[in-house]
């Protein structure tokens, strides 16, 4: 888990979306800055993330990160990402939510559904860091 957790991460850092495939995919959302009027205070940009249940095709990146990770051939890269896969979908049943690590918290709903709570930090964005509130 904490694997695909790590890979997932450092994709998201140069990409929009990250595609777990049959599962579901990660996508970012760019909030620009804002001016809080009340608090007379302005806000930097910054990129939160979702995730929808609906995208599950792969679009090999997912697979092309454990390639380059485990020097691997596509199909045994395909086969570890789809383990690691399999394992969250068993945990998510299991557990009933699972924590990934800077991303956020995953929950299985009564349904059978997934509901995303993202990190309260954010989305690693290295053209965005040291910006914080400025107060007018």
């Amino acid at each position: 888990m904490k694997e695909l957790t790590k890979h997932i991460e450092a994709l998201l850092v140069d990409n929009e979306c990250v595609i777990l495939p049959k599962f579901g995919g990660f996508v970012t959302n760019h909030t620009p800055a804002q001016w809080i009027e009340d608090e007379k205070i302005f806000l930097p940009p910054y990129r939160t993330i979702g995730f929808n249940s609906q995208l599950k095709i792969n679009d090999g990146l997912l697979v092309q990160s454990y390639m380059l990770t485990h020097d691997a051939t596509y199909p045994e890269a395909n086969r570890l990402a789809e383990a690691a896969i399999e394992k969250l979908s068993q945990e998510l049943y299991k557990e009933g939510q699972v924590e990934l690590h800077g991303i956020g918290t995953l929950r299985r709903t009564i349904v059978g559904e997934y509901q995303f709570d993202p990190s309260e930090n954010g989305v690693i964005t290295p053209s965005l860091y040291g910006l914080g509130a400025v107060e007018m």
